[in-house]
């Protein structure tokens, strides 16, 4: 089951709005090389704001973002927890979900856009994962 990422207007505005700025500035003043620059981030961006997403499949949550993947095993998840904490994450809005895993306690953030129901498919294969208000 796939859980696409929430997408925060705030957020995408000032990435989008910047990266646009920046290569519009650098059209305006024939800049070649900032153009390039900018069009190869614009682009890296739009994998990123296009691709990121989590899907639950057999035992192993598989997060996505642009060219990273990584796969938790959905037994070793020992705790979810909302947060906003802005620390860089995979995930697209500030409306946050901290996964504890492990047995070091590793933890990844992301944000599902239904994030009942994601965690309502985590517990049906985990049902020991401890969900904090």
């Amino acid at each position: 089951m796939y859980f696409p990422s929430k997408k925060s207007v705030i957020f995408g505005g000032l990435i989008w709005g910047g990266l646009t700025i920046g290569l519009i500035v650098a059209i305006s003043e024939l800049d070649w090389v900032t153009i390039l620059i900018f069009s190869i981030i614009l682009i890296f961006w739009g994998w990123v704001w296009f691709s990121t997403g989590y899907k639950i499949e057999e035992d192993f949550l598989v997060i996505k973002s642009g060219p990273l993947k990584a796969k938790i095993p959905i037994k070793e998840i020992t705790k979810i927890y909302k947060t906003r904490s802005p620390v860089s994450s995979v995930a697209l809005s500030l409306d946050r979900l901290a996964i504890v895993f492990g047995k070091n306690y590793d933890e990844v953030i992301i944000s599902p856009v239904d994030e009942d129901k994601f965690i309502d498919e985590l517990r049906k294969i985990n049902s020991k994962i401890i969900v904090a208000k």
